[in-house]
């Protein structure tokens, strides 16, 4: 291919003048550009729902995918990693030690394992065999904390003994208790608060353990437990932190963990063979949870309410729609909106719905008015009916925007609120159609006659304008919906242009500035989404000349903000 075709191949042809068809827009992930998933029949989709685990958790932020990859191209020691990255962490989390997992679970059988064998290799190699060994056998939770996830600790060969006062619990430790634990979600279900829980654990000399693996946000829960004293605190990485959907956090104190290292990987075929944690989720991991507690959380809180009540604003007057916004207390804590209906004017279950929503184009995925289960889970309505009732529905949806990306809580108002061909309560509000296309009627009409009042006194003939069957108009695009252009639209220059260079085995990224920079000199132009292609061929002119079909040593570049005005200012890889 020759470089004047090369380069000819970076004119794009213009976006379309105002917004985008809804349908053009697409779920949000890592690997979109690639349409590998498209490719092997994966269905994609916008996540309304949350950070839950069947929904592959959350996206990993840009900056751990960039550390994946180049970590990718080099041999470590392991131990020496996970030795550097805990050091690095523990300071972090104000804990004397850290260990990266493969997840909480893992966290959990991993920090048992280590209170259990101490620093004795025979032991490590004994579990979970514990009889005859000294090992202690037994871990004591209050009977509301004991869930699904304490199936962890038995995989160390341990027991579980429930308790429900404070006086059970003194009852019930013995000499073979091994460990006290805590479900911090569940803290508002059981009689014994944190303090009184830590205070016997202390009293009896006995290990106390937390359970927080999705109980971020807040920010502060990172070492917030820590700070209390608990011994071993556990910690999901692939939820608000955005690290990698496999990995997770043991932290505690130092000798437990140096101990819970012996049954972790690269050691033996023993209990902890089977978590084995790569250098690239170690080093993924560490570079996500420094990014989070340095976010700014305040900002990140505005937005998420604003994009709250965007969506509450598109459904709440509906006729028969109820709305509220709540905001968890004690794990994730995020604004939430909870839409329910009354079935006599929206013919409608909370199934019906989720089930429209991700049958629709684009997929979104809603949150379940009861527990988020899916079939064949342990709990779901193959083992417990009155769990099964959450999977039927109720005339409920619960909405989340954390996990939403740029310009999709648009998406998702449109969705729920928007009349005609589109999903929405309304379609489902038969007594109301007249009355809405009246409405709509009388706001075209108006429109129509503004616009030809107008037309008129620019001087066009009437008979010419009599001649138009439909006069449509348009409203100036927001910074914010030219981004999402840039990002969404399969058209956008970014994405073309991503495709062009991958042609040549080059990957192209742009710097978020970069893009804000785009959108900013389009607004000034007043030309729409029409001046983003030609800002963007601009700034890649440099690059594309450079290295365009005749590259065999850069593999990536990145296009800056400073690209803007000077085009050679990219950075090659």
């Amino acid at each position: 291919m020759k470089r004047r075709d090369i380069l000819k191949g970076l004119t794009i042809a213009p976006l379309a003048l105002g917004a985008a068809p809804l349908n053009s827009f697409a779920g949000s992930n890592v690997f979109k550009d690639s349409n590998l998933f498209n490719e092997i029949g994966v269905r994609t989709f916008i996540n309304a729902a949350g950070t839950l685990t069947y929904m592959s958790g959350s996206l990993m932020h840009p900056e751990v995918v960039k550390t994946i990859r180049e970590a990718a191209n080099h041999f470590c020691m392991m131990d020496e990693l996970q030795d550097k990255v805990g050091e690095l962490i523990a300071e972090m989390v104000h804990a004397e030690a850290a260990t990266v997992t493969s997840g909480a679970f893992s966290a959990m059988t991993l920090g048992l394992a280590g209170i259990l064998t101490g620093l004795d290799l025979k032991k490590v190699e004994q579990l979970p065999h514990l009889q005859g060994t000294g090992m202690k056998t037994e871990v004591i939770c209050q009977k509301s904390h004991d869930e699904r996830y304490n199936h962890a600790f038995l995989n160390t060969g341990c027991t579980i003994v429930t308790v429900e006062t404070l006086a059970e619990l003194e009852n019930a430790i013995n000499d073979k208790t091994a460990m006290l634990h805590f479900l911090n979600i569940a803290a508002d279900h059981g009689k014994i608060n944190h303090a009184d829980w830590l205070a016997v654990g202390k009293k009896y000399k006995i290990p106390v353990s937390i359970d927080i693996a999705a109980d971020v946000p807040p920010v502060s829960n990172i070492w917030k437990f820590n700070d209390m004293g608990f011994d071993l605190v556990f910690l999901s990485g692939g939820k608000a932190i955005r690290g990698p959907q496999s990995a997770g956090l043991l932290m505690g104190r130092k000798n437990i963990i140096e101990a819970a290292r012996l049954s972790a990987p690269p050691r033996g075929f023993n209990v902890g063979r089977a978590h084995k944690v790569n250098k690239e989720e170690i080093l993924g991991m560490y570079v996500a949870l420094k990014k989070y507690i340095n976010t700014d959380h305040d900002k990140e809180w505005q937005n998420w309410e604003s994009e709250i009540d965007h969506i509450n604003n598109a459904v709440k007057n509906i006729k028969g729609i109820s709305t509220k916004i709540i905001v968890p207390t004690l794990g994730n804590i995020t604004p939430n909106l909870v839409i329910s209906w009354d079935p006599s004017h929206i013919n409608l279950t909370g199934k019906d719905l989720r089930e429209t929503l991700r049958n629709g184009n684009p997929s979104i995925e809603a949150g379940f008015a009861g527990l988020p289960l899916y079939p064949n889970q342990a709990g779901s309505e193959s083992i417990d009916p009155k769990i099964a009732e959450t999977l039927k529905g109720e005339n409920k949806v619960t909405i989340t925007v954390w996990m939403l990306q740029q310009g999709e809580y648009k998406i998702v108002a449109k969705k729920l609120g928007h009349s005609d061909n589109l999903i929405g309560f309304r379609n489902n509000q038969s007594q109301d159609y007249s009355e809405m296309m009246k409405t709509y009627e009388v706001y075209a009409k108006a429109s129509q006659d503004v616009l030809i009042d107008s037309l008129i006194e620019y001087g066009m003939a009437t008979e010419l304008i009599g001649r138009i069957q439909t006069i449509a108009p348009l409203a100036p695009l927001t910074k914010q919906e030219l981004m999402s252009c840039l990002q969404n639209l399969d058209n956008s220059p970014v994405k073309k242009n991503k495709i062009l260079f991958a042609e040549s085995g080059i990957e192209l990224d742009f710097a978020e500035e970069f893009l804000e920079g785009v959108c900013d000199q389009a607004l000034k132009t007043g030309t729409g989404t029409r001046a983003l292609n030609s800002i963007i061929k601009s700034s890649l002119s440099v690059a594309a000349f450079d290295y365009l079909g005749s590259s065999d040593t850069v593999k990536r570049i990145i296009i800056t903000k400073e690209c803007l005005s000077e085009p050679e200012k990219f950075v090659a890889v």
